[in-house]
């Protein structure tokens, strides 16, 4: 088990990133901070234990380093602890921890953040240090975050230094932190072009303007609630769901909850009525700060990084095409609120009796919206049958009968097994001699999901297979160990199988292609049975094996059955030919309401081999 709801299915990065912390090799540049504690971890308590430490542990991490900036804002201890708590169970994090284990690791944000206000408030050579150190920290444990950083240091050391009592005779606060902040991100951008500069062509190739618009925050996803809250998760999903989003709905976890944006807000009011203070001051550069990472995370109003869009990610791509998920500028916008809220919690608390009663009510509120419970976990293998058989006996081969995703590319690794997913070797599950040719593969097991993507074993069962396991969301079948002697292994040029009840066929276009293997160690003397029907009109079919001579017969439109060969089959595989004559047909050109513009030419049905 990992720790997360997968909201919008499986994702291979926390796979990926499981398999990595083994020891596997990388599929991509991984921010060796994290990884390196990865493994570390791996080492004592394993692969996937790690990965749940790594998940785990950021929260109390982000809480403290949240807790030590707002400490140092608001010099107030249950300010800096509501701001704490409210920053590490955003819906923001709490989505991401499900699919970017990377991702998460929040806590350098914060004390960057805290690092660049110290040296606006005072510069010392301790400090510069422990920005540098806190940027390259930063870098190092998440990519994704090292830019939000990047992007937000000139801003975070403005809006420092003009709250500053001097700032309008004193430029050196601005000026020392921003050559500083200019060291860290270009040492940041020379330490990864100098050390994999194919990743920042890779990221240019990978990523399209258009991204920008897509993963692009909504406004009104700011206040939506998390899908996964008990209590108000059914309306978001209907929220999301009207809005056309899929699978960007992790990106767009964006809540911030409306008990905490009112004592943010009046956190904000109470600190421009009070100006002189210093903490006032700083709760108004917080605020700037939220408003311009929000800005900068909705993107494009449009919805497209047209040629005069101003919005910033558009402007930015167009000059460093490295980043396009910029509703990741919303971790910014929590942090700048729970700082905001904690403050305004703690105004609230002194003044009376009812105004810690107000303060308490609405952070017991917030809690409920943000309710970070149930316990959210998912098993790292997709069905209870994938949980069956996962490191079975030696020799143990089974088929998927599941589209090959990316999704699942960790799979086998996982399962410890030899797994396969359909493919052009075996395309369907439906599919009549689907027993004897999972035989003649070696295969000894079937796994078919639940759901509309999963293809379906016929009914009856096709000779060969069993039913062996049922559960709530998948089946597993056993595959008969007993060959046919001769078997047809794969097709090309064949559509996929149908059927009218029982009756089942499969069309071929100009020309079809069967590889059949002799499974036996001698040769066999075979004839091939076969019921045909040509469409349209009659056609003559072309056979010929391993480009020996052709046989041709002639094929109506009504189906009759056919005796192909004989032929003498070595053991192994062959490669056995059909050609049909005259024009293809497509049924969308009889039928007004067919929209069906496959090339047909002959229907295949009960097709077997004979040996004498």
């Amino acid at each position: 088990m990992v720790y997360g709801q997968e909201i919008v299915g499986r994702h291979p990065e926390v796979h990926a990133a499981i398999a990595e912390i083994a020891g596997e090799p990388a599929t991509a540049l991984q921010p060796p901070l994290t990884m390196a504690t990865g493994r570390m971890l791996a080492a004592a308590v394993g692969p996937i234990a790690a990965l749940n430490l790594v998940v785990l542990l950021s929260f109390p991490l982000s809480a403290m380093c949240a807790y030590a900036l707002a400490r140092f804002l608001t010099g107030s201890h249950g300010a800096a602890l509501v701001a704490g708590l409210v920053f590490a169970f955003a819906p923001t994090r709490l989505a991401q921890a499900a699919y970017h284990p990377y991702l998460v690791q929040t806590h350098w944000l914060p004390l960057y953040f805290l690092c660049l206000v110290a040296l606006v408030d005072r510069v010392t050579a301790f400090r510069i240090v422990a920005t540098v150190v806190a940027g390259l920290a930063l870098l190092l444990s998440n990519y994704d975050l090292a830019y939000i950083g990047a992007v937000m240091t000139p801003i975070v050391l403005l809006s420092f230094w003009v709250i500053r009592p001097d700032a309008d005779r004193n430029l050196w606060p601005l000026v020392w932190p921003l050559a500083v902040g200019g060291l860290v991100v270009g040492a940041g951008v020379a330490l990864v072009a100098n050390a994999r500069p194919d990743v920042l062509r890779a990221s240019a190739d990978a990523f399209s303007i258009e991204d920008i618009a897509f993963y692009r925050a909504r406004w009104w996803a700011y206040i939506t609630p998390s899908v996964n809250n008990p209590f108000f998760g059914q309306m978001a999903e209907r929220v999301f769901g009207r809005a056309g989003v899929n699978l960007a709905l992790v990106e767009l976890q964006l809540f911030l909850g409306y008990a905490f944006v009112a004592l943010a807000a009046g956190a904000v009011i109470v600190a421009i009525r009070h100006w002189r203070r210093l903490e006032s001051r700083a709760i108004i550069a917080v605020a700037a700060i939220g408003l311009a990472a929000a800005i900068i995370s909705v993107g494009p109003a449009s919805g497209s990084c047209g040629s005069l869009t101003m919005a910033p990610g558009c402007l930015a791509f167009r000059v460093l095409p490295v980043f396009r998920t910029y509703a990741r500028f919303a971790i910014v916008v929590n942090l700048a609120v729970a700082i905001a809220a904690g403050a305004g919690a703690m105004w609230l608390a002194k003044q009376s009796a009812a105004g810690r009663a107000i303060a308490t009510a609405l952070l017991i509120v917030g809690a409920i919206e943000f309710f970070p419970l149930p316990a959210r976990a998912h098993d790292v293998l997709p069905t209870s049958a994938h949980r069956a058989l996962a490191g079975a006996a030696p020799g143990t081969k089974i088929l998927d009968c599941y589209p090959s995703s990316g999704a699942d590319v960790w799979l086998p690794w996982l399962m410890k097994d030899e797994v396969t997913f359909l493919d052009a070797a075996v395309p369907t599950c439906a599919d009549p001699e689907l027993g004897t040719k999972l035989a003649a593969l070696h295969y000894t097991n079937v796994i078919v999901r639940g759901g509309a993507a999963s293809s379906k074993l016929l009914t009856p069962l096709p000779a060969g297979i069993t039913h062996a396991q049922q559960f709530a969301d998948s089946n597993i079948y056993t595959v008969s160990r007993e060959l046919a002697p001769v078997v047809t292994v794969g097709a090309a040029g064949f559509f996929a199988y149908e059927h009218d009840g029982d009756d089942w066929w499969r069309w071929m276009s100009p020309q079809g292609r069967w590889t059949v293997r002799n499974t036996t160690t001698v040769s066999q003397r075979v004839t091939l049975s076969v019921d045909l029907a040509a469409i349209g009109s009659p056609r003559r079919l072309t056979v010929s094996l391993d480009d020996g001579p052709a046989t041709t017969i002639a094929v109506d439109v009504k189906r009759a059955a056919q005796v192909l060969g004989p032929w003498t089959l070595a053991p192994g595989d062959h490669t056995l030919v059909f050609s049909a004559d005259g024009e293809a047909v497509r049924p969308t050109d009889f039928a007004d309401n067919s929209s069906d513009r496959r090339s047909l030419t002959v229907a295949f049905r009960q097709e077997r081999w004979i040996t004498e």
